[in-house]
């Protein structure tokens, strides 16, 4: 849930009050950036682990 935004930050960032979901659908990527790029990676490597 937290890559989803389905949480609380404290001030200091921290991730806290983190709402649990098994399937995110991501409609726009966005701009070409290294998050971008950290996420196609991580789908790449982890597409057959269901």
């Amino acid at each position: 849930g937290e890559w989803a935004g389905l949480c609380k930050r404290d001030k200091d960032g921290k991730a806290r009050k983190v709402v649990g979901c098994s399937c995110v659908v991501v409609k726009d990527f966005g701009d070409d950036t290294p998050a971008h790029d950290h996420l196609q990676e991580y789908i790449k490597k982890n597409k057959n682990a269901a």
